[in-house]
This record gives structure tokens, sequence and C-alpha cells, in this order.
């Protein structure tokens, strides 16, 4: 699950992503070869925070 948040007034604007909100653990891949499988772990919670100025 994630999260998108953002706020504009005028010229400024600030935003928040918040990536796997539940810091679930979940795989971005999964390979299987001679019987053994392997996963690729994703990323665990991750935030970001910003502010932009517009000309």
């Amino acid at each position: 699950m994630n999260l998108r948040l953002g706020y504009d007034k005028k010229h400024f604007e600030i935003f928040m992503n918040i990536m796997n909100l539940t810091d679930e653990l979940y795989a971005t891949r999964a390979n299987t070869a001679w019987g053994v499988t392997t996963y690729t772990p994703g990323n665990p919670k991750t935030i970001l925070i910003g502010l932009k100025y517009k000309l």
C-alpha cells in the first residue's frame, strides 16, 4: 500500500510519498533454477517529502 499527498498554494507545492506504508515484507522478483527458488526482497517503508517552487 502506498500513500501520496500534495498541497498547492500559488507558486509553492509541498508533497509527501510513502511507499510500502504497512512495511510488509514482499518479493519484487522470484527465480527458480535447478529446483532452488530465490527471492529478491522489496524495499522497506520509504518516505519522501518535497517542496517545489514554480516559476
